[in-house]
């Protein structure tokens, strides 16, 4: 009697779980990963410079091409030859190409990699120009605040999806913040590099303010306070309503139920804080360490120590150059690219002039000094001394 053939049921493959942090992996690795889920992934790397010079491992370029993509987000298709007529990699469908991209890099280091910022690579990244490392505090415990920061990561995780949007008033903050950067693109002077590093930030915006808004709607000790509640509710009512109906607690149980996806003014005020007064600044700094060897950084100092310390609100070229060592013998129109940099800062204003004509001279915008009070001391003391020092040593050359 002949034996029967059994044949075992096919198990299928278990399903991969999504990754929210990815430390090392090829890009077709990283698409698998990310098609998993449309939330995305957060690529680790503790030395940029091996990511960056693996680019240039690959003559095709794809590498590169597809972390350019990762940028803008949204569906995207990884194809490749397959290893066999049921292979599940040849074709992979990611609905949401996002992945965030944090590392550590010397920027001397980083100023000796070739071809960073011509399609948009280098220009796509944030930079944090990290302060020397201080002494340190060991009996200073960090326990509690990484619980908490871990506690509104998973908070934020477990949100339901919503399309926010941003309320009337806070478009007029982000139409403010698009004129600025619009305004700072048109700066005569400035690399092309760092003219597009400016440009990103039109599009970073919008992405912080979504950022600040989520994190504090859904940070577990975030307590609502001034809530409007109708007379018959209790406070502890009132909270539970808002939760249920997604209301913001601030704003009164009438008020529409969208209000919960609306970024507020608040949030939009902060993130022009976070882009003004955080990011340019280390963005200026990165792009003049990379294309200047620090240069502009100690250009602009010395040109704003100058306005700073400066009695009268009208300089003239004369005035610059004859107080701004780095800047004597440079022709007029050098003048005019520094003195314009900060115009687009908004720390100087160009005189009336006839249309299509040069100014010759510039205007200290009302307040400035005073805001600067302390800086300006410093300056006016830094500049008396040195005077001083130079008085004493031509004392004696003539002794």
């Amino acid at each position: 009697m002949a034996k029967q053939k059994v044949t075992k049921p096919k198990v299928p493959p278990p399903v991969k779980q999504p990754r929210c942090v990815i430390n090392d992996a090829t890009s077709e690795k990283v698409a698998e990963i990310l098609s998993r889920a449309p939330s995305g992934s957060l690529m680790v790397q503790d030395e940029l410079v091996g990511l960056f010079e693996s680019f240039e491992r690959y003559s095709s370029g794809s590498s590169r091409a597809f972390y350019l993509n990762c940028w803008n987000g949204g569906p995207f298709q990884k194809d490749r030859v397959a290893r066999g007529s049921h292979d599940p990699a040849a074709e992979i469908h990611v609905d949401n190409l996002a992945l965030s991209i944090l590392g550590g890099i010397q920027p001397d280091r980083l100023a000796r990699l070739r071809d960073l910022t011509s399609d948009g690579l280098l220009q796509r990244f944030l930079p944090v120009l990290m302060a020397p490392a201080g002494r340190g505090n060991e009996y200073h415990s960090v326990a509690a605040a990484e619980a908490d920061y871990e506690n509104l990561l998973k908070s934020i995780n477990g949100a339901p999806q919503q399309n926010y949007h941003f309320s009337d008033d806070a478009l007029e903050v982000r139409d403010r913040v698009i004129d600025y950067l619009h305004k700072l693109e048109k700066v005569d002077g400035f690399s092309t590099a760092l003219v597009g590093a400016i440009g990103k930030l039109k599009g970073y915006f919008a992405r912080i303010c979504l950022a600040l808004e989520v994190a504090a709607k859904y940070d577990p000790k975030w307590v609502p306070e001034n809530l409007v509640f109708p007379e018959w509710a209790t406070p502890e009512e009132g909270k539970r309503l808002c939760e249920l109906l997604k209301i913001d607690p601030k704003e009164s149980l009438s008020a529409d139920l969208t209000a919960s996806t609306a970024i507020s003014r608040r949030t939009a005020e902060a993130a022009e804080k976070v882009v003004q007064q955080f990011l340019l600044p280390h963005i200026f700094g990165l792009y003049d360490i990379v294309a200047n060897g620090g240069h502009d950084r100690d250009m602009l100092r010395s040109i704003g120590d100058f306005i700073l310390a400066f009695p009268k609100d009208r300089l003239r070229p004369s005035d610059v150059t004859s107080r701004v060592r780095a800047l004597r013998g440079q022709p007029e129109q050098k003048i005019r690219e520094w003195m314009g940099r900060f115009c687009a800062m908004g720390w100087l204003e160009p005189e009336e002039e006839k249309r299509g004509v040069p100014p010759k001279a510039w205007v200290v915008q009302p307040g400035l000094r005073e805001h600067f009070a302390k800086r300006r001391q410093e300056a006016q003391d830094a500049r008396a001394e040195a005077h001083a020092i130079l008085k004493a040593g031509g004392s004696r050359g003539r002794a």
